[in-house]
């Protein structure tokens, strides 16, 4: 086997090794995202049962709307977090 001969087989080779690796990397970003996914819906889950806490422990008299600025600041807090996280996945 010539020289060139055993380069074009190396190169061939590292070739399949690439688009497996490629094909790899695929799968596991695949899972990944959907790893990502299911903690945005449970973070989206623990926000709504926690809004929902937020205007049931109101007392009498005080209405929705200073609930909705309390559980808006916090979703805003949330939201922060979730964007830093996301920035660093």
């Amino acid at each position: 086997m010539s020289n060139m001969e055993k380069n074009l087989f190396n190169l061939k080779f590292a070739a399949k090794e690439l688009q497996r690796s490629s094909k790899k990397c695929d799968k596991e970003e695949k899972a990944e995202k959907a790893k990502v996914k299911k903690v945005n819906i449970r973070t989206n889950v623990c926000t709504c049962v926690f809004r929902l806490d937020l205007n049931m422990e109101l007392p009498q008299g005080q209405t929705g709307s200073v609930g909705t600025s309390v559980a808006s600041a916090e979703q805003d807090d949330l939201s922060q977090r979730l964007a830093k996280l996301r920035d660093q996945v």
